[in-house]
């Protein structure tokens, strides 16, 4: 699947080129992490949803303005809800309604979405039950062997849609910003693109050209490593001796990435950014669980695949076209949390032409 839809990644990352190219004339700075989210949006709609959003170029739905809002309201929640009280209950709270209220566009959007998927196949002549060739026909048709009404279908898609573009937008955002601060490392994705694909960035990478790509997966593998996933709850199926403390089955246990990720006993420069963190040599000296942003076994994330490849495409698209450029230092960021640790000052970067 990932691999058919290379060209519509790279058509929508050529969109982005255009889109931003007014920065390069007026040479201001600007924050990526819109454009970035427009793209994952946009790349998600087509190859999950069958339905081109083109945020890129209309920006009507503002999803980035949407999100987070959502999110501040969401973290506000989790750090303030006494732990005696159970989550289920917070949306009886004011800010709970809040959500609630902000996300109605969010599912609204996604039954849009899901409305068009299903008279476009009507129109097809396709049956409804016949076999499904996107997510969200297989969606449509467990919400009816469920007799789901339309709200409650639009938010699984929304679920689904939000967890789809926006890791996918901060990771790339985040790319950029770390090329921007390290022109020695931009430089040598550039060069790697150039040998890979040529100047000109209108040509479209392979499969195999991606797999090829290996500065760049360094580079992305370690903007994940810094700025990923911050933890994820497990219930523990079985009881788990960890010598000095002994977990019992049933517990829910906290993995924290962003702990596990920077741990100075692990890796080398672990508050640095440091592609050579995923130099062979360098990954074989460190034990195995080291780094799992995407979680692992059953649970892990589907989307892993699918997320490189649509990063690669964009990464290689815009530093083909564009010099990034930036006056933030990588010492002086602050975060807050997220779905990811996102940088309280943006992702402010500037442009400038290749050619």
């Amino acid at each position: 699947m990932v691999e058919s839809n290379l060209e519509f990644f790279h058509e929508t990352a050529l969109k982005v080129c255009k889109v931003i190219s007014k920065h390069a004339k007026n040479g201001e700075t600007f924050n990526f992490r819109t454009y970035a989210t427009n793209y994952s949006a946009d790349t998600v709609c087509v190859t999950n949803f069958g339905y081109n959003l083109n945020e890129v170029e209309k920006e009507q739905y503002k999803l980035l303005d949407v999100f987070e809002k959502l999110q501040a309201i969401f973290v506000k929640m989790v750090f303030h809800v006494p732990n005696h009280v159970s989550l289920l209950y917070a949306g009886l709270t004011s800010d709970g309604r809040r959500i609630k209220n902000i996300a109605r566009s969010y599912w609204d959007l996604s039954c849009k979405i899901l409305k068009q998927r299903i008279d476009d196949r009507k129109m097809l002549g396709e049956d409804i039950d016949a076999k499904p060739a996107f997510y969200s026909d297989v969606l449509v048709q467990r919400a009816k062997q469920d007799k789901l009404s339309w709200e409650d279908t639009g938010r699984l898609a929304t679920d689904f849609l939000v967890a789809g573009f926006d890791t996918s937008a901060v990771t790339t955002s985040y790319i950029f910003l770390m090329l921007a601060m390290y022109p020695e490392h931009q430089a040598a994705v550039y060069q790697e693109q150039i040998d890979i694909l040529g100047k000109d960035a209108e040509v479209s990478p392979t499969w195999e050209q991606l797999s090829k790509m290996i500065y760049l997966t360094r580079v992305i593998k370690e903007v994940i490593r810094l700025f990923g996933p911050i933890a994820i709850f497990r219930k523990l199926a079985n009881d788990v001796d960890l010598g000095e403390y002994k977990l019992p089955k049933g517990c829910m246990a906290l993995v924290a990435f962003s702990l596990l990720h920077r741990d100075p006993d692990i890796w080398t420069h672990p508050d640095e950014f440091y592609p050579d963190h995923f130099l062979p040599e360098e990954a074989a000296a460190r034990p195995k669980g080291s780094y799992f942003p995407f979680s692992w076994g059953p649970r892990s994330c589907p989307g892993s695949v699918y997320a490189m490849a649509s990063i690669k495409v964009i990464v290689s698209a815009l530093i083909r076209n564009y010099k990034f450029e930036t006056d933030l230092l990588f010492d002086q960021l602050e975060y807050r949390y997220s779905l990811l640790l996102e940088a309280i000052q943006g992702y402010m970067v500037r442009i400038k032409p290749r050619n």
